[in-house]
């Protein structure tokens, strides 16, 4: 997270007009949630997380969309017990944001299935 953080900020000051697109995966996906939360003065354009994972077995269950993140979109899939998780806008005034089935997925194919969506 701290890696990405720094790369983000470096990128930003290079190119302050720049707009930030993060994509993550399971796990991934949980991280950049959890980099913007962290993080209130990062702004991110737009966020797409594909099944995201929070670390349940630790008793994390938290998939709230901060503010700073002006775009969010998570594509999630209900046939499997892992991932199958929806994202939450805590702000939908500043946060525009939409949770998508991946009709037929399951967590691990997902974002070879969402391949045309992301790009």
């Amino acid at each position: 997270i701290s890696d990405v953080k720094k790369t983000i900020e470096a990128f930003k000051a290079q190119n302050s007009a720049g707009q930030v697109v993060l994509v993550g995966h399971s796990g991934g996906g949980d991280n950049a949630i959890e980099l913007a939360k962290n993080n209130p003065g990062l702004t991110i354009d737009l966020l797409i997380t594909l099944d995201t994972q929070d670390p349940k077995f630790y008793g994390i269950d938290d998939n709230n969309i901060t503010s700073n993140v002006k775009n969010v979109i998570n594509y999630y899939q209900n046939t499997e017990g892992i991932g199958a998780e929806r994202v939450d806008v805590l702000d939908p005034s500043s946060t525009k944001g939409a949770n998508i089935l991946s009709p037929g997925s399951n967590h691990s194919p997902i974002d070879n299935d969402q391949v045309g969506n992301v790009i």
